[in-house]
């Protein structure tokens, strides 16, 4: 076994440390890992973009606290722990409170404060209406609210686009589909169906009117109304409509601010991702093309930040940004996690658990790790004024008089730690053999539709994860594959349907009761060509237009898997035995299951058949007559490695919290090994290789055929190798 010395450390990382200085102390004024400016100007004298460094900050002002007596220490001290960012709130409301009368003294001032620090902005516009914008249609199909709300914009672009502090433009504060329905919006509804359906005729049809229950006949376009969210036949098409017009309206709002600064960056980001969004589904990749680059607000319920299943949690977080920065690689563009918790929720009676600084500093690593290029916090002082809602007091890396806790420290230390790894940033994760599919679609289909009543207040804070599988079942049955694959530590893919399937093994479908016919074509395809395909039950039992299939699995799975679903009734938690003696939990199984061509490989206790095979072309597909992706999201001890090697496929570390991440960039490799537990771990990760690996972080020794490390508890530990 060998002893990485210190010299031989120095010598592997020099070649990219070079030119960088020391990491700097807490209390140096000079951030490691500042944002550069290329020293280009157009023909105007403005100020071409900014290439993007690895961003790094929190969330400042959000009108009327931190004042403006604050601001000069909170900003030095934000560049003194490494900071190299701040994100601001801009609100109409604020810049014009009379209508044509522009204030721009508190933004002014905001924006001189954070260039005299040596910081950047990212000026978040918020369009919360002033008093004098009238009417009940205040949203963006309405032209004239609209035009109000570009002129607001475009003051602003234009006074702030040639500003020294100015990074990037984020249009839009956590969208989300929340179905306006006032006549801006449904005569565009009622456009965009005519591109869908020859006629109204046509598209009664389809709905299923007269037939269903309270829904007339439809002779005219200007007869369509917005659906009740129970009829799925009518509301997917409604929720197609919005999915699609969501990012018209990004694009409508980049238009403007790139006319009036075409140098700088113009972004949005959301909350969590498409299937797992906080109000409704949404499509990541249709959200993020308009725009140069994306970020997602990721906030853990506060009750379950020291939750004892910290897996699932954890899964939560990382599912997003493995999604997000996994579209955003595909389309080119640049990805942050533009808000993360810097402490409790808010003030309360009993107080909700506080993160502690274990939690930040995994998440921090996790994110770079991933693929992240920024990472802002929110916020940075807690918030003093009082809000409705849940926000009093909270969210704050420092205390409330602007201090430092453990929490602002160990960003700091964060900061040193990573500045040498900064011109490799954006990493790219290691390769994935294995895909978890997922359809925003079905989201909808299962669980939005049937709680309309939670869309304005967004996704209920579940009291147990139990409760959240019978109410979001597709949400957990997703969350639930993904913590299989991930707390099992073998690499994985998050991929919607739309994506291709060419460079993966093994595809699974976590309860994929919606699927349009050109996506079933895919996966026979897939199949055909040599992958493995996993279904799990209900497989297209709702086909294209919301109506059930005569035969599950639909859309012609049937065929492909060799077998059809018999009465269709889903309940409870059982075990099943696969081949090998494997005992897998899992909940939700079918009734019957007709066996034709395929080959039983698992039953359920009472003897009937609860996995299938089949071969087909060069490949295998296999079906689960129940969903274990549920059971490993509602179960806390499920740690899914039944599920895993009933797959053929083998864990490489499983259980004790020990979650393993590969990475790199160039002919740098990186390994990642984070322990969550609450006690200190020896880890052993195999790794052939003929290069030696040098810690970055923790102590590691290797010896050629694995890398051993002593891990304090929920800490974690980096090593480098450069090939």
């Amino acid at each position: 076994m060998q002893r990485v010395t210190p010299m031989k450390q120095y010598l592997i990382i020099s070649f990219f440390v070079g030119c960088l200085a020391a990491a700097a102390s807490p209390m140096n004024t000079q951030t490691p890992i500042a944002p550069k400016e290329r020293a280009l100007a157009d023909s105007d004298n403005k100020l071409v973009a900014p290439t993007l460094p690895f961003v790094f900050g929190s969330q400042y002002l959000r009108y009327p606290t931190p004042t403006s007596e604050s601001w000069p220490h909170d900003l030095a001290r934000m560049k003194q722990l490494g900071m190299n960012t701040v994100k601001i709130w801009v609100s109409w409301n604020q810049i014009e409170p009379n209508e044509g009368n522009f204030d721009f003294s508190m933004s002014d001032a905001i924006m001189d404060a954070i260039d005299h620090a040596g910081l950047k902005a990212v000026v978040n516009l918020i369009y919360t209406p002033p008093r004098w914008v009238k009417g009940t249609e205040q949203n963006f199909d309405n032209p004239q609210y609209f035009d109000s709300v570009s002129r607001f914009v475009r003051r602003m672009v234009e006074r702030y686009a040639i500003h020294p502090a100015m990074l990037v433009w984020d249009c839009w504060n956590e969208p989300a589909i929340s179905f306006p329905s006032g006549p801006s919006t449904l005569a565009q509804y009622r456009k965009w169906l005519t591109t869908r359906y020859d006629s109204p005729k046509a598209a009664g049809i389809v709905w299923g009117r007269p037939f269903a229950w309270g829904r007339s006949v439809i002779t005219d376009w200007s007869e369509v109304e917005a659906p009740p969210l129970g009829f799925l036949a009518e509301s997917l098409d409604w929720y197609r409509f919005h999915r699609e017009h969501l990012p018209e309206q990004f694009s409508r709002l980049g238009a403007i601010i790139r006319k009036a600064d075409p140098h700088h960056p113009v972004m949005v980001h959301d909350v969590f991702t498409g299937v797992t969004a906080v109000h409704t589904p949404y499509n990541d990749e249709m959200n993020m093309l308009p725009l140069d680059l994306h970020g997602v607000s990721l906030h853990v319920p506060a009750a379950q930040y020291e939750h004892a299943d910290f897996v699932t949690e954890n899964c939560r977080y990382t599912f997003a940004i493995t999604m997000k920065t996994g579209v955003c690689r595909k389309l080119k563009k640049a990805f942050w996690v533009s808000e993360s918790f810097g402490g409790a929720l808010t003030f309360s009676l009993p107080s909700p658990p506080t993160p502690g600084p274990e939690t930040l500093r995994k998440n921090m690593w996790q994110a770079v790790a991933l693929g992240v290029q920024g990472f802002l916090f929110w916020q940075y002082r807690p918030e003093r004024y009082p809000m409705p809602g849940t926000e009093d007091g909270g969210w704050g890396l420092t205390d409330l008089a602007g201090d430092d806790t453990e929490r602002s420290k160990a960003v700091a230390e964060f900061a040193r730690e990573v500045a040498p790894l900064v011109p490799l940033i954006p990493l790219v994760p290691a390769r994935a053999r294995s895909a978890i599919v997922v359809n925003d679609l079905t989201a909808f289909a299962l669980d939005t539709r049937k709680r309309p009543e939670q869309l304005s207040a967004g996704m209920s804070q579940y009291t147990t994860f139990e409760r959240q599988a019978l109410e979001a079942p597709y949400v957990s049955a997703v969350l639930g594959a993904y913590r299989a694959f991930t707390t099992c530590n073998i690499p994985v893919d998050i991929l919607s349907v739309q994506d291709s399937l060419d460079n993966y093994e093994l595809i699974y479908l976590p309860l994929p009761m919606q699927m349009d016919t050109v996506v079933a074509e895919r996966i026979r395809a897939f199949v055909e060509r040599g992958g493995t395909a996993v279904l799990e039950c209900g497989a297209g039992f709702y086909g294209e237009h919301g109506w059930v299939s005569e035969v599950v699995p639909g859309n012609g799975l049937a065929n492909l898997f060799g077998v059809k679903e018999g009465e269709y009734r889903y309940h409870g938690v059982h075990r099943t035995l696969m081949d090998g003696g494997l005992s897998v939990s899992v909940a939700y199984r079918t009734g019957d299951l007709h066996v034709g061509t395929a080959r039983v490989t698992g039953r359920f206790p009472d003897g009937s058949p609860a996995r299938t095979e089949q071969v087909f072309g060069k490949g295998k597909a296999i079906y689960l007559a129940s969903s274990p992706s549920i059971a490993v999201f509602s179960e806390p001890a499920n740690t899914g490695e039944a599920l895993i090697r009933s797959l053929n496929i083998k864990p490489e570390i499983v259980g004790e919290g020990i979650e393993i991440r590969r990475a790199h960039r160039g002919d740098s490799e990186f390994i990642f090994i984070f322990n969550h537990s609450s006690k200190a771990q020896t880890v052993r990760v195999s790794e052939s290789s003929s290069h030696l690996f040098t810690p970055i972080r923790g102590r590691i020794n290797y010896d050629g055929q694995a890398l051993r490390c002593s891990i304090p508890a929920r800490d974690l530990a980096i090593a480098l190798s450069k090939r």
